[in-house]
């Protein structure tokens, strides 16, 4: 997918059978970003990153996962809120779809300040 433009909150994407979609996602974000983030976030979210050790690491989890909401609302076309997220039984970070989306299958990785 190719934009010569960055897409608004409000653009819904379409996502074909097969389709592969790469968002490659700054975490090194100003704190104004940090701050509009955060209002994405869940209040479990925000408890979790008001935990982390260091202002750093709490600001990548908010960035992470308010980016994260962002772009799956606009594949859902639904709010940032209708998002959710859950822990799997190994740790990792798991999706909360309605039914009707079931075939999209998120993968989150992370490389440095990159989402």
């Amino acid at each position: 997918m190719t934009q010569s433009q960055p897409l608004s909150a409000q653009d819904f994407l379409p996502l074909e059978a097969d389709d592969i979609h790469i968002w490659p996602l700054s975490l090194d974000l100003p704190e104004a970003e940090l701050r509009r983030l955060e209002g994405v976030i869940s209040a479990e979210e925000t408890a979790f990153a008001s935990d982390s050790p260091s202002r750093p690491i709490a600001a990548a989890y908010v960035a992470a996962h308010g980016l994260l909401r962002l772009v799956l609302a606009r594949y859902l076309d639904t709010i940032p809120a209708a998002v959710t997220f859950r822990r799997n039984a190994d740790g990792s970070l798991g999706w909360r779809i309605p039914s009707a989306y079931v075939s999209i299958c998120p993968t989150l990785v992370s490389s440095g300040s990159w989402l």
